[in-house]
């Protein structure tokens, strides 16, 4: 199923920081690009998904937040996030 349309997307970090998010994605073959709605603006979002794995890199002002997982179903992603200043956490994204 095509990851096209809007995802409310959670990252859970080992301190238990959760971060909640709106992404939109535009799935065009195997690439992916769209955007995060952030506090401070939207912030740019590219990736491939190949099978059901998805790796997705929002860039953010002095670097980027590299989201790798599963499409699960056609409404839920899951997996791990590396995102300074935070660090390794948890995601999961649903329709």
């Amino acid at each position: 199923p095509s990851l096209t349309g809007s995802w409310h997307l959670e990252m859970i970090f080992p301190d238990a920081t959760s971060i909640k998010l709106d992404l939109k994605l535009q799935q065009t073959g195997t690439s992916i690009t769209g955007t995060v709605a952030t506090a401070t603006g939207e912030n740019p979002v590219t990736g491939i998904i190949d099978g059901s794995n998805v790796t997705l890199t929002e860039t953010v002002t002095g670097g980027s937040i590299v989201f790798k997982g599963k499409q699960v179903n056609a409404n839920t992603m899951q997996g791990t996030v590396d995102a300074p200043p935070f660090g390794t956490g948890n995601w999961t994204a649903a329709r």
